[in-house]
């Protein structure tokens, strides 16, 4: 009698915890509402939708789908068969579409909104049936990781055209071993001057580095989880957004403002140095895109900089009243351009436009919101529409 006493009330005390832990739960998805989707990973891409690669650092992972929650955005992410976000896309062109390999980090792979509302999707909607743009940005890459994407993977889509996307912080990728998800292979130079790849292959990660994609399972299945989970690195970097954009901040002078806008401009000088990295990773590039018969055409974005471009009341350089205004970075993007033989238009004026009327063109942390990826699609539209109405009278 007294063993089965114990089981009867084992079997309640579990009954009421089973029932207390179910009630909990369907009050944390009544909280959270459309916050949470169970069984989508919740987190930060590289977390979710990222794998080691031994010749890249990383690479989306194919099949992937998750739900990204930030303070101040979310959004969700689909992976395709092949590793892209995009749509599906025959690999074998069928001569009846103008193809555009679109190479790029984080803002062209559409961080910060949902599929479909990226600068990539909106280009193809508006340029219509006959073109494709092939989406081979991944978060975190620098112009050489996107110069050996192009290479494995954009070159058995037979591109017509190849677009970068360039940001101020490839220049700092492209001389570093370290990225978002681990370690990339740079290039360095020789005791005779050459440029030599290190690094590759790039070693997995060590054993239990795993761990947390099991915690992501157990995040993604459990709405009252998701509510008590500690803050994570995307929590963390939307709210330092004062100290990694200083031109944000109103405390800080005019004497701080002009010293940030010196180290962009530093950096730039990366871009037109003879013998930068950043240079000689342009020029291959360029060398690989006239190899498939595909000409490079480039363009950059602010991110991490440049904040008045994107974010209205922000401290701003003197903007000359005549002529379209470009930044530095577009312009020393030209410089490099003109003398390495590829095109370069800008959108920085198409950004100061929207600004001054006093839109916010980011999500919160510098990447392109909605508006922002509508405006860069406008522009794109503009430059690329000439050259696919030159294709289609040529057909």
């Amino acid at each position: 009698m007294a063993a089965r006493s114990v089981a009867v009330r084992a079997a309640v005390a579990l009954g009421v915890a089973l029932f207390t832990v179910g009630a909990v739960e369907i009050g944390a998805r009544l909280y959270l509402g459309d916050d949470f989707a169970a069984g989508l990973p919740v987190g930060r891409p590289e977390e979710a939708c990222a794998r080691h690669d031994p010749d890249l650092g990383w690479v989306n992972l194919a099949g992937a789908r998750t739900r990204v929650v930030a303070p101040k955005f979310r959004y969700d992410v689909a992976i395709n068969s092949r590793g892209l976000r995009d749509r599906e896309h025959e690999v074998e062109p069928s001569g009846e579409v103008f193809r555009v390999a679109l190479l790029g980090d984080s803002v062209a792979w559409g961080w910060g909104v949902d599929d479909g509302l990226g600068f990539a999707d909106l280009v193809e909607e508006e340029l219509g049936p006959d073109v494709e743009v092939i989406n081979l940005a991944v978060p975190g890459y620098s112009t050489d990781q996107e110069l050996w994407m192009l290479e494995r993977e954009g070159r058995s889509y037979a591109p017509d055209l190849v677009l970068l996307c360039f940001i101020l912080n490839d220049v700092v990728g492209n001389a570093s071993g370290e990225g978002h998800v681990g370690g990339k292979p740079r290039y360095v130079r020789t005791p005779a001057g050459d440029w030599a790849l290190a690094g590759r292959p790039v070693p997995p990660p060590e054993e239990g580095e795993g761990e947390p994609a099991f915690r992501e399972r157990l995040y993604a299945r459990s709405a009252f989880l998701q509510l008590v989970r500690p803050p994570d690195a995307e929590r963390q970097l939307a709210e330092s957004a004062a100290s990694v954009l200083p031109s944000a901040a109103p405390r800080h002078t005019q004497k701080a403002f002009n010293k940030y806008r010196a180290e962009i401009a530093r950096l730039c000088e990366q871009i037109v140095a003879p013998d930068s990295v950043t240079r000689m990773l342009l020029g291959r590039l360029n060398a690989a895109c006239e190899t498939m018969g595909a000409p490079l055409v480039a363009f950059s974005v602010p991110h991490h900089h440049d904040r008045y471009l994107y974010q209205p009341g922000s401290m701003r350089p003197e903007i000359p009243a005549v002529g379209a205004y470009r930044t530095v970075l577009s312009r020393s993007l030209a410089q490099a351009g003109e003398s390495l033989g590829f095109e370069v238009f800008s959108v920085d004026q198409a950004l100061l436009d929207e600004v001054d009327q006093g839109h916010v063109l980011h999500v919160g942390d510098g990447h392109p919101n909605e508006l922002g990826h509508r405006v860069l699609a406008r522009r794109v539209v503009e430059e690329l529409l000439p050259r696919v109405e030159a294709w289609r009278r040529g057909r």
